[in-house]
């Protein structure tokens, strides 16, 4: 079976060595995990300068008929911006991503390296996220920070991080494909775990703190995997910030409601005042929430 592609289809620059290098290791571990399977890597380099090559990589990723695409890429913005995050934008894709960003969420946050920018939902047609193969677009850091770009430019933190991409893959794969690393053939389809927001325990509710900010026309979407419907408090920050609405008392519902809306997410606010600035969001929920940030 033709099981995984993973594709650099990077900007050049500092980015292509980066993804290159993440990309390889990722190729590497997916397919020693997978031997009777096959992986293969769709670089940039290979492709010559033309800009058209967004599309030519997915068309020929296509052509191949993989049962998932991984793209690698870096990103940049400002010096003190880091973090990685996943994109993804046909809904086929979605629990790619969360899989994914969960495993890298756990496997690079707590040694402090780094930190999770979130799930985000690209609607614009981005060539590698809109073609027929389940796709994921996975930003693994900043190279305009100089810190990361230091840890992104060794061979260390790049299987590092390959390392947890590939987890996540082969967790996807084994939940919806119905293959585990070792060969087993799974007859069951586990319930699938969700991005969990950051949260810590105070005594009371759960405190949801997203780990992403949101601006006009940003939704959140998230769930609990409960039985039930329920209602949660949305604070912004900095106080004093306007245009939010539903900002107490939102209703919200479980995993399976009483609707029987299983495995989706719920959207339940949404920004659009007239401002220009971004707000950090802290959630009250009786529940464990799962979720992210959809951007357009």
């Amino acid at each position: 079976m033709r099981i995984a592609a993973v594709g650099c289809s990077t900007q050049m620059g500092l980015e292509e060595p980066i993804a290159n290098r993440v990309g390889r290791f990722l190729t590497l571990y997916l397919a020693e995990a997978y031997p009777d399977h096959d992986v293969e890597l769709y670089n940039r380099e290979d492709y010559g300068g033309t800009a058209d090559v967004y599309a030519r990589i997915a068309d020929d990723i296509d052509r191949w008929g993989p049962c998932l695409a991984v793209h690698i890429h870096a990103d940049a913005w400002k010096r003190e911006s880091y973090g990685f995050s996943v994109l993804y934008g046909k809904e086929d894709g979605h629990s790619l991503a969360n899989y994914v960003y969960h495993s890298m969420f756990n496997g690079l946050t707590p040694k402090g390296y780094t930190r999770g920018n979130g799930i985000i939902h690209r609607v614009d047609r981005v060539a590698v996220l809109y073609h027929q193969t389940p796709s994921i677009l996975v930003e693994v850091g900043f190279y305009s920070n100089p810190r990361e770009l230091s840890l992104l430019l060794t061979d260390y933190y790049c299987a590092l991080v390959a390392w947890a991409i590939a987890d996540g893959v082969k967790e996807y794969i084994k939940r919806h494909i119905g293959i585990s690393p070792d060969g087993h053939q799974l007859t069951e389809e586990d319930d699938m775990p969700y991005l969990e927001l950051d949260r810590r325990e105070d005594g009371g509710p759960y405190v949801h703190a997203l780990n992403a900010k949101v601006g006009p026309d940003e939704v959140v979407e998230f769930f609990a995997d409960v039985d039930e419907d329920y209602e949660i408090d949305i604070y912004a920050h900095p106080m004093g910030f306007k245009g939010f609405i539903d900002t107490r008392d939102s209703p919200a519902g479980g995993y399976g409601n009483e609707e029987g809306n299983k495995g989706g997410q719920f959207k339940v606010s949404q920004v659009t005042g007239n401002f220009s600035g971004k707000c950090w969001l802290t959630i009250h929920s009786p529940h464990l929430l799962h979720g992210g940030v959809v951007r357009g």
